[in-house]
């Protein structure tokens, strides 16, 4: 209702000129309308009935009654309009200045800390230049650097577009004024000032709206690394942090990548592959014919798959058949599920982890190995990974005298186990598999309740040593 008040204005109203713009608001709700905006007092041109009295009072602003034929009010009228003309006109010549010396600023460096200092310069304030992810690129005016600030953490509610908005962050005290640095399809960064209290609102305003056109020009010449911008959405997405997802997805825009829709993580392992290998894979993933936010992360090539409508199977098909054109390496994929959140891929990637995890442990090689339809394998690999002493313990106990005696003895009795519980005790079906006489298997299993103990005719029995022998393959 009443933009462009601040606190400690003192408003002045005309009564009459109220009740024709709106015959139905009383000068009470006016009142309480303008004591909610922080205003240092109000002072009316026409007398005030009690219950505007009233409202002031109950509100704790002073209510002025001052006539408007009064010569005392004219002269303040035209010195305020005076006031307003020439300080328009100051702020339009600041701007003008501003706009020289930052635009003379980002021509002579391409780099944008000089646009940066000197708006600190201007303000006496801190000034930050971040990336859309909230990475600084640029600080001044920390005043012996004691904040040393690598990132700002961005509030999930900041508009990637607009003018200036006042804001609080997590890492500085007082509120900030934050501008976005203008681009296609989003913004480049966020130019930050702080705090955003006690000085020249104005000459601030002008001033970071000046300096935010100079960086727009400063970093659309800078020719970002694509493989740099990639690992750091990458990170972005898969460390969880809280960073705005909109930001997020507007940053990956201007690489060219979607991030719309459910989607999910895939870990590629070219055995035998470098760095090299792995830059030169994730550069050129696609499907469908789009382009895959694909990067060498923590040593392995890291792809976001898409996942809507169950399209992650067949997207991480094309991974492995696109690998598969490239390196004649053996190559593992292990997958996590599809999130529609972008802050549950870092959950993506941990199971993708584990799928590949299993895929090297059990030699799952040249085919996608999905989290998702791991079965037991997921509980086993979650034992294995968190509570590796059990796990381990309760394979000794278990399968340990069976582990020894084949040790000693060059023997077999433990994958000959394996099979057989695999094929449900079908000693047929199992001795196919291992290419030997039913009565040679016969006699291999009376040898594994000898030695083990174990009495495969009990089913808890062979339950336990069904796990047992999947868990020693996952840590053996």
């Amino acid at each position: 209702m009443f933009q462009g008040i601040r606190g400690n204005d003192l408003a002045v109203l005309s009564v009459e000129v109220m009740r024709l713009a709106d015959p139905d608001r009383t000068l009470a709700e006016v009142v309480r309308a303008l004591a909610a905006t922080g205003v240092a007092g109000i002072l009316v041109l026409e007398p005030p009935d009690q219950a505007a009295v009233d409202a002031a009072d109950r509100s704790g602003i002073p209510l002025l009654y001052y006539p408007a034929e009064a010569t005392l009010l004219r002269e303040l009228e035209q010195e305020i309009l005076r006031y307003i003309v020439n300080r328009r006109d100051q702020l339009q010549q600041k701007a003008r200045e501003l706009f020289r010396r930052f635009a003379e600023a980002a021509l002579q460096d391409s780099r944008p800390d000089p646009v940066v200092r000197h708006l600190a310069d201007v303000t006496g304030k801190l000034v930050l230049l971040t990336d859309p992810l909230g990475r600084v690129l640029s600080l001044a005016g920390d005043q012996g650097g004691s904040l040393g600030l690598a990132r700002v953490t961005l509030p999930p509610g900041l508009r990637a577009e607009g003018g200036i908005q006042r804001l609080s962050l997590e890492e500085l005290a007082d509120p900030v004024y934050v501008m976005p640095v203008g681009g296609s399809p989003g913004p480049q960064g966020f130019l930050i000032l702080a705090p955003a209290d006690g000085g020249d609102r104005d000459l601030e305003e002008t001033a970071l709206a000046q300096a935010a056109t100079a960086l727009a020009a400063v970093l659309g010449r800078r020719h970002a690394d694509p493989d740099r911008v990639r690992v750091a959405l990458i990170d972005e997405l898969l460390n969880g942090r809280p960073a705005s997802p909109d930001l997020v997805r507007a940053q990956a825009r201007r690489a060219g990548y979607e991030l719309e829709g459910r989607l999910a993580v895939a870990l590629v392992d070219v055995e035998g592959g470098d760095a090299d290998t792995g830059r030169a894979l994730a550069g050129g993933l696609k499907f469908a014919g789009r382009p895959l936010l694909a990067a060498v992360y923590q040593g392995r090539v890291t792809v976001i798959l898409p996942a809507a409508g169950g399209q992650v199977v067949t997207a991480a098909e094309s991974i492995r058949q696109a690998v598969a054109e490239r390196v004649a390496s053996r190559t593992f994929i292990g997958v996590g599920r599809a999130y529609a959140e972008l802050r549950e891929l870092g959950r993506s990637y941990r199971e993708a982890r584990r799928a590949l995890g299993l895929a090297r442990k059990l030699g799952l090689a040249d085919r996608p190995v999905l989290f998702e339809r791991l079965g037991l394998f997921r509980l086993l690999m979650t034992l294995a990974d968190e509570y590796p002493a059990e796990a381990r313990s309760f394979v000794d106990e278990t399968l340990g005298k069976l582990i020894e005696y084949d040790r000693e003895n060059r023997s077999d009795l433990v994958e000959t186990l394996r099979v057989c519980l695999e094929s449900n005790l079908n000693i047929s079906e199992a001795a196919e598999k291992l290419h030997v006489h039913r009565n040679t298997l016969l006699y291999r299993l009376r040898r594994v309740e000898e030695i083990s103990g174990w009495n495969l005719e009990n089913p808890d029995s062979r339950l336990a040593l069904h796990l047992a022998t999947k868990l020693h393959d996952l840590i053996d």
